[in-house]
């Protein structure tokens, strides 16, 4: 049985050296390389142990001599491991190339855009609604359950998640995407890869979340045009039957059954708020970036990242660390850096250097008993700011519309924030600023 989509969800990007992808794909794997996989332009530092025992090997170049994987455990417990060039390449998903296959299957319009939301791109477009397409490669529970999360309190209305697998679904992520009408679409039962580096549909998705608003014909009758909208219905429930086959085996995977996983869904975010007290943006998803990030950018490239983060995506405010850290000495050479950082974070569908969304914030209720003896249980609840609400949101967000140097740099604003140009006057005029 294949295990290509189980294998992307696997490790992070996904991205590897092409020994793990042999691993995964089996026999599919030349075929899969050719159709969605690309080469890094830098090869890789590090090498599996061929023990599987979890560690790297660092992978040495003598001048003018063999390439070697060497063991790094203490004591060394494998033999040097003699490597080829072409071993030591990263190949790493092209979420683009598999975007469009997933459009031209099922007969989606393609329409790529980069979101604010880590591990997600949408692909594309279904019907004359233009119903988002969505597509996400998780490698675990916690980013899954996050990023449709996300999705839904950024989108608010009907979309379609593409996902490789079903396998990180729960109730709990169920529920958000009933409640706003979604489908979900795991793409090991909904495609199947041929040996031609094709994707071929096994269930047909484009029009479906359109026709369930077929209506009759309005006259009371049994016309031609009911007996279509019946039949639409029939096929729709027929659609969704098979796709939610699989989903009691992946909920049966949770310990303990649905109450366990609420109580994890609920806790982390309650943990978070009484030990930090930090807003957290969908698109700050900081465990997830931070896992992708140091695969994605250089060491240099990495300082550059975090301080323009933590400068609030104001360059100017970032270069005087970055010229104490040796790092960048000017405003255009830094500006040139951003541009190329944020195209990397681009392909790999995460935010640029200054990106930013809107902001959640935790509100907890409950957890105490009252004058009869009943307890009430502790909850969580997120609530989205909008960012001219909130004050601080909304000053670093002007300051760097304000910033911007280039037609590009403004433009990502304005296409970000519909409102950014009124609401920088009115900042300019509480601020005293002169316009220009």
């Amino acid at each position: 049985m294949s295990r290509l989509w189980q294998t992307l969800e696997t490790f992070p990007g996904p991205a590897a050296v092409p020994a793990v992808w042999k691993a995964g794909l089996g026999d599919e794997f030349d075929s899969f390389r050719a159709a969605f996989l690309r080469t890094r332009p830098k090869p890789a530092m590090s090498y599996p142990c061929p023990r599987d025992c979890g560690c790297a090997h660092e992978i040495v170049r003598h001048k003018g001599g063999p390439i070697v994987a060497v063991c790094q455990c203490e004591p060394c417990c494998c033999n040097d491991i003699p490597l080829a060039e072409s071993d030591c390449v990263i190949l790493e998903l092209s979420w683009q190339k598999l975007g469009r296959a997933i459009c031209t299957a099922f007969g989606f319009a393609q329409r790529e855009a980069a979101l604010a939301v880590p591990n997600a791109i949408q692909i594309g477009a279904s019907g004359s609604e233009s119903i988002p397409v969505m597509l996400t490669i998780p490698n675990d529970r916690d980013v899954f359950g996050l990023t449709l999360t996300a999705l839904a309190a950024i989108l608010r209305r009907r979309f379609i998640l593409v996902a490789p697998t079903a396998d990180f679904m729960d109730a709990p992520l169920q529920q958000i995407l009933a409640d706003l009408d979604a489908l979900f679409v795991p793409l090991d039962t909904a495609v199947r890869f041929t040996a031609t580096g094709v994707l071929e549909p096994t269930q047909m998705i484009a029009g479906a979340a359109e026709r369930k608003q077929v209506k009759g014909s309005g006259r009371g009758g049994n016309g031609p045009e009911e007996h279509t909208a019946l039949a639409a219905m029939h096929e729709d429930l027929r659609q969704l039957k098979q796709f939610v086959a699989p989903l009691p085996a992946a909920i049966a995977k949770v310990d303990g059954g649905i109450a366990i996983v609420q109580q994890h869904v609920r806790g982390v975010p309650v943990l978070q708020a009484e030990l930090t007290e930090a807003r957290i943006n969908p698109e700050g998803l900081a465990l997830e970036i931070q896992k992708r990030i140091a695969d994605i950018l250089t060491p240099e490239e990495q300082r550059i990242w975090m301080a323009v983060r933590e400068a609030g995506g104001v360059q100017k405010d970032a270069l005087p660390a970055l010229r104490q850290a040796k790092i960048v000495n000017s405003e255009p050479t830094l500006s040139r850096m951003v541009k190329a950082i944020d195209k990397k974070l681009k392909e790999h569908g995460l935010p640029p250097c200054k990106a930013s969304g809107p902001t959640l914030r935790h509100r907890k209720s409950g957890g105490y008993t009252d004058a009869d003896g009943n307890k009430a249980a502790a909850e969580i609840s997120t609530t989205i700011i909008d960012w001219r609400e909130d004050p601080d949101e909304r000053k670093r967000i002007i300051r760097g519309y304000l910033s911007a140097k280039t037609s590009e740099d403004r433009k990502f604003y304005t296409d970000t924030y519909p409102d950014i140009e009124s609401e920088a006057k009115k900042y300019k005029g509480e601020s005293g600023m002169k316009s220009g």
